[in-house]
Formats: C-alpha cells, structure tokens, sequence
C-alpha cells in the first residue's frame, strides 16, 4: 500500500481496515472517529466520506490539555497531511474520550477503537458514545477479544513469581481482566448503556518480532503494557522486573527467536436502543 498521505493513503492495520469496511457511505454526514489511530483514520474517513461530511477526531495526547487546537496550532505533521491532502471538513479535538463537548445525539456515525489500555475506561466511553449517538446512528466499535496477548501475559506471570511477588500477582491477574473482556461481558455493558449489536465480524490478528528484545522495545509495548507495570510493581521492583522477563522470553523462545503475539480481535456494529 502507498504509504504517502498525498496519494491518500497509508499503512493501516486489519483493525483499520475491517473498521473501515464496515462504514456505511452517505453524504452528510457527522462522525466522530475516537481511539487508537485517530489521526488517520480520521484523514481516511474525510476523504472517503467527502466534503459535505465533517469527521471529529479525538486525539488523547499526553501532557497536552483539553481543547479544540486553534488555527495555525496543531502539530506540525498534522497541519501538513491536512493542507497536502486539501481537506477542511476535519474538526480535530484533544480530549478524553469519556467526556466530550458535544451535545446529546450529535453525531451520524461513531467509531471507537478500543486499544488494551483504553479499556481502562471502557463502561464510560460506551455511555457517552451512547449519549452523543443521534437517531439512526452506526455505532462502529473495536476490541481487543479476552485471549489476546496470552503469549505476554504467561510470561509476566512467570516473571513475578520468579521474583516471589505474589502480592502482584494478584493485581497483576485484575488488571489483565479489566483490560480484555469476554464478547458476553461487552454485550451486558454496552446493554447497560442502552447499545444492542446488530452486527460482528471476528478476526486473528498477529505481531512477529525478530526477538523478545524487539517486542520490549517496540511502540505497542511501551505505550500500551509497559506503563501498567507501575500499576503492580513499585518502583525499586520495576527494573528487576524487567530483566526477568527478559529471563523469560529467552528461556522460553530462545535468545534470538522471532517472537509471535497473538491479538484476536471484533469489529462490532451497533445502535441505539428503541
């Protein structure tokens, strides 16, 4: 895939595309696209949708404060897919995602992509989704399913018991289980916010990486798992905690083994209860 934003495209994962597949096209329309990749899938939906359409990111960066970017202030890579692309039915918001400046029953279409680390605050943003979701609104959302990253999981276990850290083990166990719900728990939660499914397409998604070294490293275990671990170790624990699970890896995958995690993954389509 053509990686230029120019050309109107870029690399996107298979949450992207089946996310993006399961839009259904009208002129008009409001949207409000939240979660992981905002940015560009909002770029995406603006273009696909058209001008008579306007798309609200949600953007949650850290150590920025909340606020409509004004003119001539949003990061320099933003302004610059913008202005190539000649877009202006782009409305780009840095917020939490639990509590939004829009009024009730705003939005056409809203699409959530729900990373490991926004399920933290999952049962929140599904009840403002439903209160800005207007008569007849598509309501895409996507989630991590409950047996992802086993492959981590198993091993951070091994790692905090190795270090007799039984107390965080326990929390350890809570936090993956607020983290990764079951298809049955999200239906009761989303119920409970006055959301039905109406529709899903499961699917496996995967991550290979030359070496456990490689996946420490990488941008998806430092920003999505690494920072939980302040959630369980304290800090005179963190670092040895570290180079035991390094331990771990290499024991179990060897020192230079491509290492596979394993992410399935659903795409729900929902509405509003009648």
């Amino acid at each position: 895939m053509n990686s230029d934003p120019v050309q109107g495209s870029y690399p996107v994962s298979l949450q992207e595309q089946e996310l993006l597949a399961a839009v259904k096209i009208k002129p008009g329309l409001k949207v409000l696209n939240l979660g992981t990749g905002s940015v560009f899938r909002t770029l995406e939906l603006a273009q696909r949708l058209g001008p008579k359409s306007t798309v609200h990111g949600v953007i949650p960066e850290a150590g920025l404060p909340d606020g409509v970017f004004p003119d001539g202030e949003l990061p320099d890579f933003y302004n610059e897919y913008i202005r190539k692309l000649g877009l202006c039915n782009i409305a780009l918001l840095r917020r939490t995602k639990e509590k939004l400046p829009y009024a009730d029953r705003f939005f056409d279409l809203l699409i959530l992509h729900c990373s490991y680390r926004d399920m933290r605050h999952f049962n929140n943003t599904v009840q403002e989704a439903a209160r800005l979701s207007g008569p007849g609104a598509q309501i895409l959302l996507c989630i991590l399913l409950k047996d992802s990253l086993q492959e981590y999981f198993s091993l951070v276990q091994e790692a905090l018991r190795r270090l007799n850290l039984n107390t965080a083990v326990g929390a350890w166990h809570n936090l993956k289980e607020s983290r990764l719900r079951s298809l049955k728990d999200v239906e009761i939660i989303l119920k409970h916010a006055g959301l039905s499914i109406s529709g899903s397409v499961l699917r496996n998604y995967s991550m290979s990486f030359l070496s456990c070294t490689s996946f420490l490293n990488h941008h998806f275990a430092r920003n999505e798992l690494i920072p939980d671990w302040e959630l369980f170790l304290n800090g005179s624990d963190r670092s040895g905690f570290y180079f035991q699970l390094e331990s771990c890896f290499k024991s179990n995958y060897g020192i230079n083994t491509p290492y596979t995690i394993h992410m399935p993954f659903a795409v729900l389509e929902c509405s509003i209860n009648s």
